[in-house]
């Protein structure tokens, strides 16, 4: 029985060094993010950090976030996270519905309901809630997707499923929709496939110390070569992974005689951008 007991008593131990170090670590999250010191190390966002700098999987780094940065908002939270008396999971579970108004009621529902109970309270108040976004591989090359949408959009792609079974003439499923809709804005939004259909009208350098367009040749070649996303390589040799919010930056600036050429022209992210531009300034 004491050999039990032990053992017992470990695992008590271990949960509270548990707990504890829940608490901590959304503390340090907490100022990492507010002193934006992600970006002063080059990464991009704080969830990039917390991937390849912490290494936290992708659910851990997001539920961690998404409370650090409500604890904020509503300091009762981390009050309660820090005294062992809430979990982060359970605390990111009322986050899209906490509020400073109703933090009492919330917080006591999150620690005492279990997660089915809590998910319908949860919806009752704001429906759009209950339903995450989540993408899985149920086979290789098959990826399972849910997302929650409105009405009036879910109107809109069985309006397009229907001309596109009229066109084709037998049926069509909403993989099939989704795919030609995703065609359709592509080849009239992406910029690798814009970009080789423009004219190249622009010239290369300053015109009477006004700055001129970066030429279409140079444009197509940058993004070709960066393939669209951004360039920037951290200390531990991985790039960048981010295809948003791109950049075109000038390793020499314009303005002290950097050309308007490919080798001089690199594709980073904004938040890339900007910490190219403090480490030189």
């Amino acid at each position: 029985m004491h050999f039990i007991q032990k053992i017992h008593d470990r695992a008590i131990q271990a949960s509270k060094n548990y707990k504890r170090a829940e608490a901590e670590l959304l503390a340090v999250l907490q100022e990492v993010d507010n002193h934006k010191v992600f970006r002063e190390l080059g990464f991009s966002s704080l969830f990039e950090y917390c991937l390849r700098a912490l290494l936290l999987s992708e659910s851990v780094a997001f539920n961690f976030i998404t409370v650090a940065r409500k604890a904020r908002e509503v300091p009762l939270l981390k009050k309660e996270i820090s005294e062992g008396k809430l979990s982060v999971t359970q605390a990111r579970r009322i986050t899209p519905i906490l509020t400073k108004e109703n933090q009492t009621l919330w917080i006591e529902r999150a620690k005492t309901l279990k997660q089915r109970n809590l998910e319908r309270e949860i919806a009752a108040v704001r429906p759009q809630a209950a339903t995450l976004e989540k993408m899985r591989f149920v086979q290789k090359d098959r990826i399972q997707f849910q997302c929650g949408i409105s009405q009036a959009l879910m109107a809109k792609l069985k309006r397009v499923q229907d001309l596109l079974c009229q066109k084709k003439q037998k049926a069509v499923s909403l993989e099939e929709t989704l795919e030609i809709m995703a065609e359709c804005y592509l080849e009239k939004e992406d910029p690798l496939r814009k970009i080789s259909k423009k004219p190249d009208l622009s010239q290369v350098s300053l015109r009477e110390g006004k700055r001129v367009a970066i030429p279409i040749s140079i444009q197509r070649a940058v993004i070709q070569r960066d393939k669209a996303q951004c360039s920037f390589v951290d200390r531990a040799g991985k790039r960048c992974e981010e295809t948003r919010w791109l950049h075109k930056h000038h390793r020499q600036a314009v303005s002290q005689g950097g050309a308007h050429s490919a080798d001089n022209i690199a594709l980073l992210c904004f938040h890339h951008h900007r910490y190219e531009h403090r480490q030189i300034s």
